[in-house]
């Protein structure tokens, strides 16, 4: 798909479809190379402090239709805002213990196409009675989790996202109707804040408050 072609699909708001320009290798340089003359390859400061220059620069163009799901990463994350606006919802790692993971098979999602054509006099086909296994569901647990962090990330703004901190993203588009933003991903040390992020995991999982927690 060409830039053309996904910023149309943006601006036209219509049925299910949510456009969004994700890739995350390194996807400034290798999918947008001609943009890269536009944004600095790496920040002086950021690579001072870390010690290394970012492993992947990626460009990210939605709306307010794109949200994420909750999720860490296990890079140190520089987030620049250019047009638009990103609200990020934060919790450190020692707040692993409240997230309830559960282990899933491993899927991928497919855009579903409408149907076209069909008789308007159709008759549906009977459907057979289907015998459910349900899960059980577990009552509730009396804790009350700490509060979010809850952070707006203006056009012209960076927030630095420490490594292993859980993250939930939404948008709010600018003038033009999109959001755009470049992040830089720097490898992040194994040092004692990796280490008490892995204790809260597998204190988390051991306790029975979460799966598959660990690092």
């Amino acid at each position: 798909m060409t830039m053309s072609t996904f910023l149309q699909l943006l601006g036209r708001k219509e049925g299910g479809l949510v456009p969004y320009l994700q890739y995350q290798n390194n996807s400034l340089l290798e999918e947008a190379a001609a943009l890269a003359a536009d944004v600095d390859a790496a920040l002086p400061w950021a690579q001072a402090a870390f010690g290394t220059p970012p492993e992947a620069t990626n460009l990210w163009i939605g709306d307010e239709r794109s949200v994420t799901s909750w999720h860490r990463d296990p890079y140190e994350n520089i987030y620049c805002v250019v047009a638009g606006e990103k609200v990020f919802e934060l919790r450190p790692p020692a707040d692993v213990w409240c997230a309830r993971l559960e282990r899933h098979p491993v899927g991928r999602y497919a855009a579903a196409e409408a149907a076209q054509g069909g008789d308007p006099g159709a008759q549906l086909a009977r459907l057979e009675r289907l015998n459910l296994r349900l899960k059980p569901v577990e009552p509730p647990r009396f804790v009350i989790p700490p509060p979010l962090l809850r952070v707006t990330v203006r056009a012209g703004e960076t927030l630095y996202l420490p490594a292993h901190w859980w993250h939930s993203v939404a948008q709010r588009p600018g003038p033009a109707g999109r959001v755009v933003a470049v992040n830089y991903w720097h490898d992040a040390r194994l040092d004692a804040r990796y280490a008490s992020a892995c204790l809260a995991a597998r204190l988390s999982e051991r306790l029975g408050l979460n799966e598959g927690a660990e690092e």
